[in-house]
């Protein structure tokens, strides 16, 4: 049974442009809203970059000099950062994704509401426009009736003292016969042509990339000419997504908000990237057009690349994998050489935390780049499409590549300190007593290391590898610790005892957006959470709880709501998901980093809440397959944690590791179906 979504309803006046209807199809989309009587289509690229001020690793770029740098005294992250990475200051450029601009709709009339068809694609504001993204070409068809369009290149304030800041042409305006546009160029990167093909009733939209502004036209005027008319992407939209949803589990779920994380969060999966498009970075192909994107939108490897790509697992869609698959292959060479600048290792893989789509670093803060798990966890997030899809030829050519070299780089650590330890980062946590970003044993990289040794034993064996690093790496496995272990104290209802640490001598003590330090619970999956290990889970999950949610994300709590998925707890699975929905779902389906309302966390957003990731909306559909069936240890969980709210429940074909799908169907409270297969 194929899965039917909703359709969504939009309010309008949509005052910014994230509050608006997103299309896309991977590489090209749009982000409609608007006032009064106009109407706006902001357009993006996810392949638009400018890689002014890559960060290049400097002379002392190292892991003994960072030690020294950190435990030294002085911890001012810019402090050794122009010998770190040729930071000298905060302010230099850093490689960001670019806005581009849009295409204003002038209509007779304002309208109040708009319609997103999520079983087809089609967008609607009110009677008198309709429009699609093509999914097999980079143009968006409108249809309307009666009205005026107008192109309106990128001049929001931040965006014009970016382009005079880094001497960046202003944009160049065009009127050719029915086709308007602009051609923005971009220092050393590719000339921008926006491009809109106008008709009686209608228009296509487009926006190329090529060298010159000459050729970038020429391509922007072909690619419009040779689109079919536009009813037939209209039909070739419908059709593209009726086979979308055809390949996606059935979910349904008596509770209006979350069926709909569900079905909107599957809806804008598939717009985020497809097989043949860039790579998808933060926000994908839905950049605003009133600033430069947060965080340059870059690719973010602790935790945000990782979780877009959570729903594609259980959610049956491997093909959006190859996206990065590809980009990251192409960076072998790189990361390579990376990881023999850090630490002298000649065949292993480090990439940076955050990083543009050339494996440059993208980020000022040199202690977070030089964070080892990186590599190591793209590693085991490919391990995990081999274990659910078992497709033998991307694990020999890509994965285990990487994941033997990504473990080359941690025994090399241990080479280094002469035993079984090494420092590093816990993603993004700074401890403000010892003002250290680095620790002994971080948790979060012990669960990568006991992740990568067990997935190159299994691959080994499928792949019939000998490695002459096997047997040492074996014994490693057996006497490493799973995590550093710290005392926790004594707490209201719960006794003193042995607790994950975030790394040795620190146990949590604050509220923090990473639940890093658990990450040997999900994703990673290492820890025996029935058996041996519940005791240390149990009082881990208790300091975890005793420390709040006063300083959570939109992204990090629907990772939390899978942390007590995975502890088979329902109604804590669902107050984080429900928290999500509330606190950081605004208008118009809008999710964002910050919080819209208080009462949750300190980071609520209120100066400027409109800041827009795609991990969190990813993560919520996640945590709602995770809460109807899972794998842990090896043993299937089927509705291990359903919430009474979701009332009746069905669920079909949701992914499982060993190329097998669940299904379930509860009725009054009882459960008729719960197997796999």
């Amino acid at each position: 049974m194929s899965h039917t979504p909703k359709t969504l309803s939009f309010h309008y006046p949509a005052a910014t442009c994230h509050e608006g209807i997103p299309i896309g199809n991977g590489n090209f989309g749009a982000l409609i809203w608007g006032t009064g009587n106009s109407y706006h289509f902001t357009i993006n690229r996810q392949d638009y970059w400018n890689h002014r001020g890559e960060i290049v690793w400097g002379k002392d770029a190292g892991y003994e000099n960072a030690k020294d740098y950190i435990f030294g005294g002085n911890h001012d992250p810019l402090a050794y950062a122009p010998n770190m990475i040729g930071l000298a200051s905060e302010d230099m450029p850093k490689p960001t994704r670019m806005p581009v601009g849009r295409f204003d709709v002038n209509l007779e009339s304002s309208i109040t509401d708009g319609e997103l068809e999520l079983a087809t694609g089609v967008a609607s504001l009110g009677e008198q426009v309709r429009t699609v993204c093509c999914m097999n070409r980079d143009v968006i068809a409108i249809e309307f009736a009666k009205a005026e369009l107008v192109a309106v290149p990128n001049n929001s304030p931040d965006v014009v003292t970016y382009r005079k800041t880094y001497q960046i042409p202003e944009p160049i305006c065009f009127e050719e016969n029915d086709y308007i546009g602009w051609t923005q160029a971009n220092g050393n990167d590719p000339v921008l042509c926006a491009m809109a093909l106008k008709f009686e009733k209608g228009a296509l939209l487009c926006a190329v990339l090529a060298e010159t502004v000459e050729e970038a036209k020429a391509k922007a005027k072909a690619l419009l000419d040779s689109t079919p008319t536009i009813q037939t992407c209209f039909d070739e939209t419908k059709t593209w997504f009726a086979n979308w949803w055809s390949n996606t589990p059935l979910v349904k779920i008596e509770h209006e908000r979350h069926q709909t994380l569900y079905d909107y969060g599957m809806y804008r999966l598939a717009g985020f990237t497809q097989p043949g498009t860039a790579a998808p970075t933060l926000q994908g192909p839905w950049i605003e057009d009133d600033k430069m994107p947060p965080w340059g939108s870059d690719y973010h490897f602790n935790i945000n690349v990782q979780m877009a790509h959570w729903p594609m697992l259980q959610g049956n869609h491997p093909e959006q994998f190859l996206p990065c698959l590809e980009l990251i292959k192409g960076w072998f060479p790189i990361m390579e050489d990376y990881a023999k600048r850090f630490c002298g290792v000649e065949d292993g893989f480090m990439m940076p935390h955050g990083s543009d789509d050339r494996c440059m670093p993208a980020d000022c803060n040199w202690s977070c780049q030089f964070d080892i798990g990186g590599a190591g966890w793209m590693a085991l997030m490919y391990w995990d499409l081999y274990r659910y899809f078992e497709d033998e030829s991307i694990l020999r050519d890509f994965t285990y590549p990487m994941l033997d070299a990504s473990m080359k780089v941690y025994e090399k650590l241990m080479k280094i300190e002469d035993g079984d330890f090494f420092y590093g980062p816990s993603p993004e946590y700074w401890d403000a007593e010892s003002n250290h970003p680095w620790g002994k044993n971080p948790s979060f990289q012990l669960a990568i290391v006991h992740g990568l040794l067990g997935a190159c034993e299994k691959a080994e064996v499928i792949l019939g590898i000998n490695n002459p690093l096997a047997a040492a790496r074996k014994a490693l496995a057996a006497r490493l610790p799973k995590a550093a272990i710290g005392k926790a104290k004594k707490l209201p209802w719960t006794e003193e005892g042995d607790t994950i640490a975030v790394w040795d001598g620190l146990v949590l003590h604050e509220s923090h957006r990473h639940h890093s330090h658990l990450a040997g619970i999900y994703p990673f999956d290492i820890f025996d959470l029935d058996g041996e290990d519940q005791t240390l889970i149990d009082h881990s999950m208790a300091v975890w709880q005793k420390n709040g949610q006063g300083q959570w994300t939109g992204w990090c709590t629907p990772w939390g709501a899978i942390l007590w998925a995975r502890r088979s707890e329902a109604q804590g699975a669902f107050h984080l998901l429900d928290a999500y929905d509330k606190f950081f779902m605004g208008p118009n389906h809008l999710s964002s980093h910050n919080a819209f309302q208080k009462g949750l966390t300190t980071i609520d957003g209120l100066e400027a809440p409109y800041i827009m990731q795609m991990d969190a909306y990813c993560g919520a559909v996640a945590a709602i397959f995770e809460m109807l069936a899972h794998e842990r240890r090896g043993e299937t969980h089927l509705a291990p944690a359903v919430p009474e709210a979701w009332g009746n429940v069905e669920f079909d074909r949701v992914r499982l590791p060993g190329n097998r799908t669940a299904k379930g169907r509860r009725v009054n409270g009882v459960w008729e179906v719960l197997e796999a297969k």
